[in-house]
């Protein structure tokens, strides 16, 4: 009898066997998984951007989600293009804003591109384009758009609300 109850499970254990290299065949054919996947990659890499360089203050991680060709279509005057300007405005910001914190409010992945609609808050403490320091909090709403390929950032769009930031710092009367 023990050679017949052997049998029956080793084909039992073939067949899950199968049934699961199937399924793992299925998983990596099927395209939508492998979109999803590769969107929720890009979300992750433009996440890392407002928490690990600009809330936490790791400037290294730029090397790492920034591609060499990186351009930003907004960068203010008077940085140099590319990663290191990218470094700059970093700079500029952390040197003002020691305890900027930006939270991501929504995030919105399709193809290549990812748009992060944020909210970043935090004190004036530090110069701020020719700007004294006003020991004021300020918050800020603003709207990025990355483009993403190969797991880097090879373009950047963003805009925010830089007259209400002006207002918060009394640098610009609020309007009546």
């Amino acid at each position: 009898m023990n050679r017949l109850a052997f049998p029956p499970l080793a084909c039992m254990a073939v067949m899950l066997c199968c049934s699961a290299c199937q399924q793992t065949t299925q998983d990596a054919e099927d395209p939508l998984a492998a979109y999803q996947s590769s969107l929720a990659a890009n979300k992750a890499i433009s996440s890392r951007v407002n928490e690990e360089i600009f809330s936490e203050g790791n400037l290294a991680v730029a090397d790492e989600v920034l591609a060499a060709s990186y351009v930003d279509h907004n960068a203010p005057p008077g940085f140099p293009p590319g990663v290191e300007g990218f470094k700059g405005q970093f700079t500029m910001y952390r040197t003002a804003f020691p305890d900027l914190r930006i939270v991501v409010d929504d995030m919105i992945a399709e193809d290549d591109k990812v748009v992060t609609r944020w909210t970043a808050s935090g004190t004036h403490q530090g110069e701020l384009m020719g700007m004294a320091p006003t020991g004021k909090e300020v918050t800020v709403q603003g709207i990025a758009i990355d483009r993403i390929v190969d797991g880097k950032i090879v373009e950047h769009w963003d805009v925010f609300d830089q007259l209400g930031m002006m207002q918060q710092l009394g640098m610009i009367p609020e309007g009546e």
